[in-house]
């Protein structure tokens, strides 16, 4: 096999790893933290109960326990907001799609590299159709995740038709 051909499999194999990585991961986190959020806001809640306020009133007075409850009904408050607009569900299940997107393109790389009988210029249309792969799943990668280095679009007059492209390195094949 071509070393150019090689080295930019494994480049696309590394790529999807990492943003499986980085997918899988936050996916995760955002649903542990959207949980918790969960379980706080639900105990703020109970907190600015009734029954509670009573009890409270008794032992603090009337004054304070006030002051108590609107503050716990305040951070109750501001926490169901956090979770139902920053923390939502279908957030973290698109993180977690992601990842298993780039898991199987990740395999799909793998399965060319052992795949007897292929040719390099047979490789060389596959790994286009996975690098067009890899390319349709960067807007949504971006779309759930922060940037984690800076872009360069104005690539386009650097065009070179029917040439294979390679994003990260910048080189041609």
């Amino acid at each position: 096999m071509d070393s150019h051909l090689e080295s930019e499999l494994d480049r696309l194999v590394r790529n999807a790893t990492a943003r499986r990585e980085i997918l899988l991961v936050s996916g995760l986190l955002r649903a542990r933290v959207r949980r918790a959020l969960n379980v706080v806001s639900g105990i703020l809640a109970l907190s600015s109960a009734g029954a509670i306020a009573a009890v409270l009133a008794k032992v603090a007075g009337q004054e304070s326990t006030q002051i108590a409850a609107a503050i716990s009904a305040g951070a109750s408050g501001v926490t169901s907001l956090l979770v139902a607009n920053y923390f939502e569900e279908s957030d973290a299940l698109n993180r977690l799609t992601g990842a298993s997107k780039y898991l199987v393109l990740r395999d799909n790389v793998y399965r060319l590299l052992i795949r007897p009988g292929l040719t390099d210029e047979q490789r060389l249309t596959l790994l286009a159709e996975m690098q067009a792969e890899y390319a349709r799943l960067d807007p949504k990668m971006r779309s759930v995740c922060d940037a984690t280095s800076p872009i360069r679009t104005a690539v386009a007059e650097d065009a070179i038709p029917g040439m294979l492209w390679c994003s990260a390195s910048q080189k041609r094949w």
